[in-house]
């Protein structure tokens, strides 16, 4: 038998292999060991999966988070553009519908568990800030409404010029200095503020009852309103002469309305005793006309008219419609030649007479119109406008080409002064329902050349475009007014002299007329 040593070979080789490393190499054979190799392999594909999803979740979690926050957002936005349009009453409200709303819908978004509760736990401080938030803007809002209710309602109780709304309208402001967040200094310095904008108010009301009494001649009414204390010393005075001088027009004009009546029913043999001393009673005609009707009551009105006499009615005629006469003056040489005119003849001559008043007043509003035209812009009067200016002067191209840019800015504002001479024109003959007064004509053309002459003064190119665009979106947003015009009757319109006179002749007539009248 043979002998072996008691050493291996894997000894010679300088180490021990233990059980741990050969069970870690799993060189173990046998059923159970298979197994064992299975199960833990199966343990690591479940844990990967589980991973996947938890990373899944993670990623759901914040795309929900997402669309939460613009959820959020696009509340906030909403509620923004819904406080410009809606009273500050229905601010909390909404807000809090708002907030439920977005809280239900990011309660259907794929949350996990523990992001679930986080959403749950912003939307209710969400919930609980912007309601908070709504209530207190809309506090805010009701605090300002407040100030301006209440200071519009205490300016109104200073206009209406009654003591005892205004001893109540300062009282009830007063009371109301703590919701408006106002300290007593505050309050009484408001109120004081109150009383000077209502007492300008009251003033502008009572101008314009003033203007409105004149416009309807109730003198009376006007002067008693005209007194009231809280008018201004100065305006009082302004008014007043309004007043006296819308009356001497109204005198004026039934004077010369009384004229005529009586020289027609005298041509028409109507014109009686009564008719002159209710007249004179009314101060509507003169003590001299007076003395002359009452001698020529009594005598009837002539078949035949004296050639003369009716040429020198009809010269009157056209010297009114040119306006070297005034209407009382014309009317006057008629009345004096009235004995002389038989009534067709004398009637035709009252025709013209008003016919060549209305072209008088006419040829001035047109006047006026072509004079403020050139007004505004004199140096680009004459032959040639523009170019006949620049050729002038030795101009680059660039200034050339402001220059160019100037004349048509003042050109647009020209057109403009025009447009806004018209509609007053027009506004004023619908309103008036009588011819204008040529001191009316002049006085608004004046102000108005003025105000558009001081548009164009002194500014460079860019700020008179500015000016002129300004001055056009005016215009357009005005409405415009349309009206009759008075007619504008030609010289032609009114009938020719029957007979011969030389221009010498006509102007030595004239001069000796107007001679005498100013002796008179």
């Amino acid at each position: 038998m043979g002998t072996f040593e008691a050493t291996s070979a894997r000894q010679r080789l300088g180490f021990i292999p233990t059980t741990a490393t050969r069970a870690n190499i799993d060189v173990r054979t046998g059923a159970g060991a298979v197994g064992q190799a299975i199960g833990r392999a199966a343990l690591t594909g479940a844990s990967i999966i589980q991973e996947i999803h938890r990373k899944r979740q993670q990623m759901q979690d914040a795309n929900s988070d997402v669309v939460a926050s613009k959820l959020r957002q696009t509340a906030d936005a909403e509620f923004r553009t819904f406080k410009l349009t809606n009273p500050q009453e229905t601010w909390e409200p909404f807000r809090m519908q708002q907030t439920e709303r977005v809280g239900a819908e990011i309660g259907k978004l794929q949350f996990s568990p523990n992001a679930l509760a986080l959403q749950q736990s912003k939307s209710q401080l969400y919930s609980s800030v912007e309601n908070a938030q709504a209530l207190t803007d809309a506090t805010r809002q009701l605090r300002t409404d407040t100030i301006d209710a209440q200071t519009e309602a205490l300016t109104d109780d200073f206009r209406s010029g009654d003591p005892v709304r205004i001893a109540e309208g300062a009282r009830r402001f007063a009371n109301n200095g703590d919701n408006m967040g106002k300290d007593k200094a505050e309050v009484l310095s408001d109120i004081q503020a109150a009383r000077q904008a209502g007492a300008k108010l009251r003033t502008s009301d009572l101008v314009n009852s003033v203007n409105a009494a004149i416009e309807t001649k109730d003198f009376i009414l006007a002067r008693s309103i005209a007194q009231d204390p809280a008018i201004p010393e100065t305006t009082q005075t302004s008014l007043r002469n309004s007043i006296t001088n819308a009356e001497r027009q109204v005198l004026k004009q039934a004077q010369e309305q009384t004229g005529v009546d009586i020289v027609l029913k005298y041509w028409d043999n109507k014109l009686t005793d009564n008719d002159l001393d209710s007249a004179a009673a009314a101060g509507l005609i003169s003590a001299d006309n007076l003395d002359k009707w009452k001698k020529r009551v009594r005598e009837p009105s002539a078949l035949t008219t004296d050639p003369a006499a009716n040429a020198q009615a009809m010269q009157a005629n056209i010297d009114v419609s040119r306006g070297v006469l005034t209407f009382a003056e014309a009317s006057q040489q008629i009345q004096d030649l009235a004995g002389k005119l038989n009534a067709t003849d004398g009637k035709a001559r009252i025709a013209d007479l008003q016919k060549g008043f209305a072209a008088a007043q006419s040829e001035k509003v047109n006047e006026w119109i072509t004079n403020g035209r050139a007004i505004v812009s004199p140096r680009f009067r004459g032959p040639g406008g523009l170019e006949a200016l620049l050729a002038q002067f030795d101009f680059d191209d660039k200034e050339r080409t402001n220059e160019q840019r100037r004349f048509d800015a003042e050109t647009r504002l020209r057109e403009n002064y025009e447009i806004a001479l018209n509609q007053w024109f027009a506004a004023e003959s619908r309103r008036r329902k009588e011819p204008i007064s040529l001191r009316d004509i002049e006085d608004f053309s004046l102000r108005l050349r003025n105000s558009y002459q001081s548009l164009s003064r002194n500014q460079d190119v860019e700020a008179l475009e500015r000016t002129v665009q300004q001055q056009t979106t005016k215009q357009l947003a005005r409405p415009r007014v349309t009206a009759q015009p008075l007619p504008v009757e030609q010289p032609s319109d009114v009938s020719a002299i029957p007979t011969a006179e030389s221009a010498k002749q006509a102007e030595i007539r004239q001069l000796t007329e107007e001679l005498k009248r100013r002796g008179q």
